[in-house]
């Protein structure tokens, strides 16, 4: 259970870091609003929501793997914790290409999804939810860019038989880059948010 508390911890903490230093930023440049309260609950709702494609890895799609089938007796034997931390122990054991979430096809729609509520509709809610999303998925590719390439590079672009490891470094810094300009959009805001 402590190694699932752990990975689930460092999603939310760089959640709340960022979250804070976006919440300082537009308060200074806008005024306190308790309308931020909406970009939090956003925000605490998308954290963790691209690692539930390992639990549906798990328990639908990949029922015969390995790992999925200790997941799923664990879970069975109703050692809930003990599955949690087998999850999150072998999460890099899992077949990165089968997970949903996880492919640069999905990111570009959750980019596609947060410029949009940037940009048009202003709702901090759903704004702070793509964000934490595509936030966790930044965090989790930096660090596979810098300790396993070769496995962002299947997951990122399953759909390409070769990417050269030149392009998903591309990849990640422009989608790096695409966060960072989302991050500005939301404190000097273009849509009333009032």
């Amino acid at each position: 259970m402590r190694s699932f508390l752990a990975e689930v911890g460092k999603h939310f903490a760089v959640t709340a870091v960022y979250f804070a230093i976006l919440t300082l930023a537009y308060s200074v440049f806008n005024g306190w609003s308790r309308q931020v309260i909406f970009l939090w609950a956003g925000a605490l709702a998308g954290a963790e929501l691209p690692d539930l494609d390992h639990i549906a890895y798990a328990f639908l799609t990949y029922r015969e793997a390995p790992t999925s089938r200790e997941v799923r007796k664990l879970a069975g034997e109703n050692r809930l914790g003990e599955a949690l931390s087998s999850i999150a122990e072998h999460h890099k054991d899992f077949e990165p290409v089968h997970l949903i979430t996880h492919n640069c096809f999905m990111q570009a729609a959750f980019y596609a999804f947060a410029f949009c509520m940037v940009l048009s509709s202003g709702n901090l809610f759903w704004t702070g939810l793509a964000m934490s999303v595509l936030l966790h998925l930044l965090k989790d590719e930096w660090e596979d860019l810098r300790v396993l390439p070769g496995r962002l590079r299947s997951y990122l672009f399953r759909h390409f038989h070769r990417t050269p490891p030149l392009l998903v470094k591309a990849y990640v810094v422009t989608a790096t880059a695409l966060f960072v300009l989302l991050s500005v959009l939301i404190v000097f805001p273009v849509v009333s948010r009032g």
